[in-house]
């Protein structure tokens, strides 16, 4: 509603319920409040999408999820959910792999982090941070940093990589 202070907006943009509704549950999931939880694995994936190309952030949308919803819940959403195109269906298990990793669940995590490594993946490189991250955890420097090295080769820049390469490298003295 506009105030009786405020102008008329300068530009009206009619959005359906369902597009109000993801705008409310994108809010909820950002405030840790109530969400749709029909709607949760849909919407996750639909934000983790544009961030592939920006340098994935699907580290904070699965610590959003958690917080959000719990872990369990989190997984639940999105090992029921059934993308519709080879890349959603790459993103569902990058974030169950960080959720997994996240809770200290590493033979689930590995379940889905092996796979991503087999397959032509949409991002490689963040395959390959996931599997130096569970390295890390599983306290194998020799592999995360392999993996780790491999993310930074095919995307330098990407964060999620830093962490395990710089474990391994302190665990395995080469400084």
């Amino acid at each position: 509603s506009i105030a009786a202070t405020q102008s008329a907006p300068d530009v009206g943009y009619p959005i359906s319920e369902q597009q109000l509704q993801s705008v409310r549950n994108v809010f909820a999931l950002l405030g840790g409040t109530a969400i749709d939880r029909d709607e949760l694995a849909a919407l996750v994936i639909r934000l983790a999408d544009p961030m592939v190309g920006m340098r994935p952030r699907h580290t904070l949308l699965a610590r959003l999820l958690a917080e959000s919803v719990g872990v369990n819940a989190a997984v639940d959403a999105l090992k029921t959910y059934v993308p519709a195109d080879a890349c959603s269906l790459e993103l569902r298990e990058y974030l169950l792999a960080r959720l997994f990793l996240n809770a200290g669940r590493l033979d689930d995590a590995r379940a889905h982090v092996e796979p991503l490594l087999a397959a032509q993946s949409y991002s490689p490189a963040v395959a390959y941070s996931l599997a130096a991250d569970l390295a890390r955890r599983r306290n194998d420097g020799e592999a995360a940093l392999r993996h780790a090295s491999r993310s930074q080769q095919l995307d330098p820049p990407l964060p999620e990589a830093h962490e395990p390469m710089v474990w391994a490298l302190a665990k395995l003295s080469r400084f």
